[in-house]
């Protein structure tokens, strides 16, 4: 019966269900498993060391957190090694960049450190590029440094100098005169507290010529004062201008020419001068030929030679600035030689020598003296190049009723290295 009654208990709506049978389920889709997502390092960034103070500084920086909470702090140290760090600060996930700071105390006066930023977050640590800064000194004088002296002239100059305030508002000013003793000074003026090294400058006028003169920086801050070494400066002459004048315009081929002159302005007593030469055809430069000092007055005398062509010339004083003189030239006149010859009843022979060899375009021309005393053309002579000089040989005529006198006139035709030249007069006795 009770097994009856299980059957009867088995049986649904549906019809008779075979004992054994499985009940049928309605099937799901299946679902694919998650994996999760792991955050990306912080990105960081190492700032400048701010409000820079004896023993204390403000570091700074910019973090970029990413997808998970993260961690930053900042190690320093006097080396790479570092060795202090900052408090550990949380910043929340985000994908900005972060601007961050933090005051470091303690630090020694005076010394560099090195610094970085460093974040963590569960994907790892990364660390920021090594920055330095350095700790501001304990109050200290100005430091300062005497600089050269510029735009020197004959009557001023300017004074230059270099000075650090050291933190502190600092006054400062220049001392000059003619020894270390000094004498002068110039105005005081004003540098903000600060700790980078200004340049400072300042004219002064009313000194004199060619005088050796001595300054020097002096600074004051509250600390002290700090005096500069001395540098000395030598003014100029004050040169006004050089006078040049040639002994004679004209020198005989293989002379010496003259040349004087005076320096003007104030002090021109003892300044050097340079002569300057400049060969024909002009085509080079300048060369320099001879120096000396000038006289108490200023005065200078040179002579320059042999010559040996026209010449231009001219002075120069050797002083800062230089003044020259006008450029002045010397004519060269030919070296000539004139004698009589082969002496003949009816005639004689004139012999000449001319230096330097001149070109196939020079001229001579025999002359003879009227009674009246003027020279006539008597004929030409043909001038032939030997190896260091030109030479000629021409016939002349004696007269019946007097003696006569005679004299060559050569045209070099050389462009001008020189100038038309006379011979001496030589006499022809009378026809016999």
């Amino acid at each position: 019966m009770a097994a009856l009654a299980l059957v009867a208990a088995a049986v649904g709506v549906g019809g008779p269900v075979a004992i054994g049978a499985t009940t049928p389920t309605t099937p799901t889709t299946p679902t694919t498993p998650t994996t999760p997502v792991n955050p990306a390092p912080p990105t960081v960034a190492t700032g400048s060391a701010e409000a820079l103070a004896r023993t204390e500084a403000t570091l700074t920086g910019s973090v970029t957190p990413g997808a998970a909470e993260t961690t930053y702090q900042f190690e320093y140290g006097t080396t790479t090694s570092y060795g202090l760090v900052t408090p550990v600060v949380t910043v929340p996930a985000g994908s900005a960049p972060v601007a961050v700071r933090q005051l470091v105390k303690g630090l020694t006066v005076a010394t560099t450190y090195h610094f970085r930023l460093v974040a963590t977050n569960a994907a790892g640590v990364v660390r920021g590029a090594d920055k330095t800064f350095k700790t501001l000194s304990n109050p200290a004088r100005p430091s300062v440094s005497t600089q050269a002296t510029t735009a020197i002239g004959s009557a001023g100059a300017t004074l230059n100098a270099r000075v650090n305030p050291q933190g502190q508002a600092t006054t400062w000013r220049f001392d000059y005169g003619t020894s270390t003793r000094y004498g002068s000074r110039t105005k005081s003026a004003s540098l903000p507290a600060g700790r980078s090294t200004v340049a400072v400058s300042v004219p002064i006028a009313g000194l004199k010529p060619n005088v050796t003169y001595y300054a020097r920086i002096v600074a004051t801050n509250k600390t002290g004062t700090t005096v500069g070494r001395a540098r000395s400066f030598t003014t100029t002459r004050g040169i006004t201008g050089v006078g040049i004048t040639l002994g004679t315009p004209t020198v005989v081929w293989s002379k010496s020419a003259t040349v004087t002159g005076s320096v003007g302005g104030g002090a021109a007593g003892g300044t050097t001068v340079a002569l300057l030469r400049q060969y024909f055809p002009y085509s080079g430069p300048f060369t320099q030929v001879a120096t000396q000092k000038t006289s108490a007055t200023g005065a200078y005398s040179f002579s320059v030679g042999p010559l040996f062509a026209a010449t231009r010339l001219k002075v120069v004083t050797q002083t800062t600035p230089a003044t020259e003189s006008s450029v002045l030239q010397v004519g060269s006149r030919l070296y000539t030689k004139l004698r009589v010859s082969a002496t003949k009843r009816r005639s004689v022979e004139l012999v000449g020598r001319v230096y330097p060899v001149l070109p196939s375009a020079a001229r001579a021309e025999v002359q003879r003296r009227t009674p009246r005393g003027r020279w006539v053309r008597v004929k030409s002579a043909q001038l032939e190049a030997l190896a260091e000089r030109s030479g000629y040989r021409v016939s002349v005529n004696r007269l019946r009723d007097r003696k006569a006198k005679y004299r060559v006139v050569i045209t070099p035709n050389d462009e001008g290295a020189h100038e038309q030249t006379t011979t001496r007069t030589v006499t022809v006795g009378r026809r016999k």
